[in-house]
């Protein structure tokens, strides 16, 4: 959900940050040392709507929450097909078809979500052979101490902050016993990592965790270009069926995160696997399916006053960056008057330095 602007181009890979707009709400949490926060709605997938009137344009309810009143709505990128008569189509292009110039111009430039069948062809990447031994992620991270998010029976939903700290050792362990009804498998899920600030108190873009796999994986992969990831994580959880097969496992080389949808094959909610509530990221997602499905509820940026926000809307930029009463922002997920404050400083250590040279 970016605009055109070519630096932006250069600085981000990221959901709703691609090339300058950084996606949602412009919270700092990286003082704490994790990446900023996904913004949630307050229900689940399906509190989406999908209600249509005769016209095909959403079916609007007239007890609208008053928390979406007086916003602006500039958004100009893709939009998905409100008409049940002719439902979008998610296009499925094989990574070979694609350069990193036209995965821009033809998706991340214009908002446009894209299946990638195929496998990233980085020399550096690993993961798909090296991964499916317990053994080796083990002996690599095993030891590591890992977020993991737990639920008291398979018809939770992750994502509701309840999260319980253990070694990857000891996840993979709970994992290849399934789901026992007491927070086995089934009911644990790898979430996203804290990541630890540099000197400049920057979070950095690989948990201690994640550094201990570095080996396994590109960086930044050739699809992506001049595209800079903000974060790289990955995301594990088991079937509520149980066993080591039954894992579905995700790695995502751009944004914080986006398991949206479910990863049960298609079966009912509660039945197998794991399902995660309706949110918005703030970066553009690079999700890579390691093993298992997965399947993902989109919407656009548009569609936020229908889909029970848990804040104030005030304005959805043009590139998608939603922003929410007292966390008004600049398209790209700057600070109003931080571009003034940034020439400001670099004025007075010029001055400064002119100074001392004097």
């Amino acid at each position: 959900m970016p605009d055109e602007d070519d630096d932006d181009k250069k600085r981000c890979a990221e959901a709703d940050c691609a090339d300058g707009d950084g996606g949602d709400r412009d919270r700092d949490d990286s003082k704490n040392g994790r990446p900023p926060p996904r913004k949630r709605g307050r229900k689940s997938d399906s509190s989406s709507y999908s209600a249509n009137d005769d016209d095909g344009a959403p079916a609007k309810t007239t007890d609208a929450p008053s928390r979406t009143e007086g916003y602006v709505d500039e958004y100009a990128g893709y939009r998905l097909s409100s008409s049940s008569a002719t439902p979008s189509t998610i296009e499925r292009v094989h990574v070979s078809t694609l350069t990193p110039e036209s995965f821009f111009r033809d998706y991340v430039s214009q908002r446009k979500p894209v299946a990638i069948t195929g496998n990233l062809t980085d020399e550096e990447w690993k993961v798909p052979e090296r991964w499916t031994s317990t053994a080796y992620l083990k002996k690599k991270a095993g030891d590591a101490m890992v977020s993991v998010e737990k639920r008291s029976s398979t018809s939770e939903k992750f994502g509701r902050g309840n999260e319980v700290k253990m070694t990857f050792g000891e996840f993979l362990d709970a994992l290849d016993r399934g789901d026992d009804g007491k927070g086995g498998g089934g009911n644990l899920y790898l979430t996203t990592q804290d990541v630890e600030t540099d000197s400049g108190g920057r979070p950095r873009v690989l948990s201690p965790f994640m550094r201990l796999l570095r080996e396994d994986f590109p960086l930044r992969p050739k699809l992506a270009g001049n595209l800079i990831p903000q974060n790289v994580n990955v995301w594990m959880g088991g079937g509520g069926g149980g066993g080591g097969n039954s894992n579905s496992t995700s790695k995502d080389g751009g944004g914080d995160g986006s398991e949206n949808g479910n990863e049960n094959g298609g079966k009912k909610e509660g039945e197998r696997g794991s399902s995660s509530g309706l949110h918005h990221d703030y970066h553009d997602n690079l999700y890579v399916v390691l093993s298992g499905t997965k399947s993902f509820s989109l919407y656009s940026p548009s569609d936020a006053p229908y889909l029970y926000p848990c804040g104030q809307l005030r304005k959805i930029h043009a590139n998608g960056r939603i922003n929410y009463s007292g966390e008004e922002t600049l398209p790209d997920g700057s600070k109003r008057g931080a571009e003034r404050a940034l020439d400001a400083a670099v004025r007075q250590e010029r001055c400064a330095r002119e100074l001392e040279e004097a």
